[in-house]
């Protein structure tokens, strides 16, 4: 679109509706302004949002030195959004004009960050550059991924009754919700990277079918599972202190239950993060800290990251106090916080039911504490908390004393970070590992994945250093 200073991406207003249960603004506000601006129907390939430093004299600048901006990358249909893809001859809107790659080399742009992020998305497009590979940015993923949705709900005896809503859309999964005559269904498509979740919910569902979202099918090759919507509430949503008590205890039951079968579900592709485990990699992660803070919008300097590996023998030492109680590592959900928990008002309100399970691990079984830690999210605050600790701690009762469990939970409690620090470095990693070393395409959408994964291992530094500062009781 022209504007005083030059030519900019088209600036729309996304309607600011969220989803609870995603704990972010729902990417259909995008599409439906999408749709209306282009007057053709659009789903999204991919969002990012990255930081702009601002200078006073553009239109849509502040009195502040930068802002926050989010970029969406529109795949454009037919007349319906399962309908098949074809080359399609859309008329820009009034005043605006379509691009080709070559056209950068001419156009003025009136603000550096738009045309860096259209040089990219034709950099990402045509193969170049450092990128991830993840199915739904690309165009025609839709349409496969739509056609397996319609075939299988057709087995199913399911019909659609209305437009599939598009939910989530980042790097670790797409989220879709279809409203049918047999309810809400949702299907979820996960990348290789966290590709188990499939086969993960299905084992579960068998093994315990009352706790488990209802599946209909999956595809594990493709990391795609359709699944039964559930009416309820989510525990975040309640202030029932006995539900919230039974939601620990229950999965407390679950964890001493599947001790005795952690080397099948290893087998069976469950992520390896047992205590031993993370500790080993430590060392290595620490060494490897220069590589993969490098370009973070907050990297530490050479300086603070001497001081952070310097810190890394009263880690471990802390490590190994975890280990000295002897508790069996087990089935951890990954990220058990009270917005992946529903209580099912078709069923048992006093049942919980247990989702998206990207993360499952075999881990230290106390590092699932978060859900009853924090006072500020926990009915009756601090004494919610101990009422909580104390019922999860009571199933496990034949592996140690109360007060060593006790003393456990609060040492796991400091060390929550040691799982953070170990997986987001482990995919840095892997994506510096996979681009010999270099850093992702600048202002590309796998750059924004990168850099957000770079912010999240910062934030678990910052507790590791500040866990070595706090006494054990």
């Amino acid at each position: 679109m022209p504007g005083p200073n030059g030519w900019h991406l088209p600036m729309l207003e996304a309607d600011s509706r969220s989803e609870t249960s995603l704990k972010s603004i729902l990417v259909d506000s995008f599409n439906i302004a999408g749709s209306a601006f282009l007057d053709v129907q659009v789903t999204t390939l991919s969002l990012m949002t990255f930081d702009e430093e601002m200078p006073h004299d553009q239109p849509d600048a502040s009195d502040v030195d930068c802002a926050i901006r989010t970029f969406a990358v529109f795949e454009c249909h037919l007349n319906s959004v399962t309908e098949s893809a074809k080359p399609i001859s859309i008329s820009p809107p009034s005043n605006g004009r379509w691009v080709a790659h070559e056209d950068l080399l001419t156009l003025v742009f009136g603000n550096a960050i738009d045309r860096n992020v259209v040089q990219a998305w034709f950099e990402e497009a045509a193969g170049h550059g450092n990128t991830l590979d993840i199915p739904w940015w690309k165009p025609g993923w839709w349409r496969e991924a739509t056609d397996w949705i319609d075939a299988r709900l057709e087995e199913s005896g399911f019909n659609l009754t209305s437009p599939i809503v598009q939910l989530k859309n980042w790097y670790r999964s797409c989220l879709l919700r279809l409203e049918t005559d047999n309810g809400t269904v949702y299907f979820k498509s996960v990348p290789s990277f966290v590709g188990q979740e499939p086969a993960v919910t299905r084992a579960l569902a068998l093994q315990m079918p009352v706790n488990l979202p209802q599946l209909l099918a999956t595809d594990e090759m493709r990391g795609w599972m359709l699944m039964r919507g559930i009416e309820g509430t989510l525990l975040a949503e309640t202030n029932d202190i006995v539900k919230w008590a039974e939601t620990v205890r229950f999965y407390a039951q679950f964890q001493v239950n599947s001790i005795q079968n952690v080397e099948i579900l290893l087998a069976s592709g469950w992520h390896d993060e047992r205590l031993a485990t993370l500790t080993a990699v430590l060392e290595e992660v620490f060494a490897a800290l220069p590589a993969l803070t490098a370009g973070a919008a907050s990297a530490p300097s050479s300086a603070e990251l001497q001081r952070i590996q310097g810190l890394l023998p009263q880690l471990l030492a802390k490590c190994a106090s975890l280990i000295s109680f002897r508790l069996p590592d087990t089935a951890e959900h990954g990220d058990f916080h009270a917005f992946n928990i529903i209580f099912n008002s078709d069923y048992d309100r006093r049942t919980p039911i247990f989702f998206d399970w990207a993360d499952a691990c075999i881990s230290h079984p106390f590092f699932c504490i978060a859900l009853c830690s924090y006072p500020a999210e926990v009915p009756n605050g601090m004494a919610g908390v101990d009422h909580l600790r104390e019922v999860y701690l009571a199933e496990w009762h034949e592996f140690a004393p109360i007060e060593r469990l006790r003393e456990a939970f609060e040492l796991a409690r400091e060390m929550e970070w040691l799982r953070g620090v170990v997986i987001f470095s482990k995919f840095l990693r892997y994506c510096l590992d996979c681009w010999d070393q270099q850093p992702p395409l600048p202002y590309s959408a796998s750059a924004w994945a990168f850099r957000q994964q770079q912010t999240w291992l910062g934030y678990n530094l910052t507790d590791a250093i500040q866990s070595v500062a706090v006494p054990n009781q």
